[in-house]
């Protein structure tokens, strides 16, 4: 059956879209059986192509799972529990670019709010362009960080439950919506705590990236096998994303593809089917020789140059980790 986003839906309560025109039967394809922490389900909706997962994290049993084992299990270090500071200094670099992109669309009067803000990286780096800056975070500890260490109001309680004194100009999530298992209602509230003509900011794993799709040979698969997990609920791709945020009521500024990791570690995963030891290494280890001879040089420096036409490639074809979405809320409803 063709797929007519904003038509059809189907009879599942997992489904996160309204129709226009009808409601179908629950069709679904089984997307893989092996996930990263082992034998799971995730399948995909043959109507709208959403991918859910169902043997994700109990929905009473969240907070746990991020004040326990979520850090212990998706350290930024392998094999590592880090700290909130740790945590923070190392995921600061990748964060900047999205700094930079959006203090483009905030003034000094501006009150910006992050819903899942990590250890408070990207607050903290728009916090002095921006007259206000609010986090809300799961895992307490952060929330702690974010409050002692960088001076931002944070909470871990549930989103849901919080009135804003004033409404965001900006709100951020990153990395965030495909862990909430009632996607739509805090998409639904994140519009209606949003000033009119104030902007949303998301970003989700892209269901399509080329990691998924483009590792050839005996490897072919690994990747996907890491990348559907117990903590996401769904995997979004472009149209299903864009879908969610206009059926709710935003109108699209700008989408395109982010990809943060390294030619260097797109190769890793073709030749060994596993990743690498830390996301520091992934993300910014480009060169392999680490000797002085003119031959190491030139071929670090050719690495570098592949790196480059790499990230070219991959964000022209909107094929990178993250589907990026800057999103508005209209000034007259």
């Amino acid at each position: 059956m063709t797929r007519k986003s904003g038509c059809t839906k189907c009879a599942n309560d997992r489904c996160l879209f309204d129709s226009t025109e009808s409601i179908l039967p629950s069709k679904f394809a089984v997307v893989t059986n092996e996930t990263r922490e082992g034998e799971g389900l995730w399948e995909s909706c043959e109507y709208c192509g959403l991918v859910i997962n169902r043997n994700g994290v109990a929905p009473d049993n969240v907070e746990a799972f991020y004040n326990e084992t979520y850090q212990d299990k998706n350290s930024f270090q392998r094999g590592d529990k880090i700290s909130a500071r740790q945590h923070f200094d190392i995921r600061l670099k990748s964060i900047k670019p999205r700094a930079e992109y959006l203090s483009n669309h905030i003034n000094e009067e501006a009150i910006v709010f992050e819903l899942g803000a990590g250890s408070g990286e990207l607050l903290a780096l728009l916090k002095p362009k921006a007259r206000k800056c609010v986090g809300n975070e799961l895992c307490q500890e952060f929330v702690d960080f974010m409050q002692s260490e960088l001076d931002i109001s944070a909470s871990s309680e549930d989103y849901l439950n919080i009135t804003p004194a004033e409404k965001w100009d900006l709100a951020i999530s990153i990395g965030t919506l495909d862990h909430i298992f009632n996607t739509r209602r805090y998409v639904e509230k994140l519009f209606s705590d949003i000033k009119p003509g104030g902007l949303l900011y998301v970003e989700v794993p892209n269901d399509n990236q080329a990691l998924k799709n483009f590792v050839p040979g005996a490897h072919a698969g690994a990747f996907r096998r890491f990348m559907y997990q117990t903590a996401h609920y769904y995997s979004f791709t472009f149209d299903t994303l864009r879908r969610l945020l206009t059926e709710v009521g935003f109108c699209i500024e700008d989408e395109f593809s982010r990809h943060d990791y390294s030619l260097i570690n797109y190769l890793n995963w073709c030749l060994t089917g596993k990743p690498q030891t830390s996301i520091i290494e992934a993300k910014s280890n480009s060169t392999i020789f680490h000797g002085g001879s003119p031959f190491e040089a030139e071929m670090n420096s050719l690495l570098g140059e592949a790196d480059m036409r790499f990230y070219s490639a991959i964000t022209k074809h909107k094929f990178g980790e993250s589907i990026c979405m800057l999103v508005r809320k209209p000034r007259k409803l």
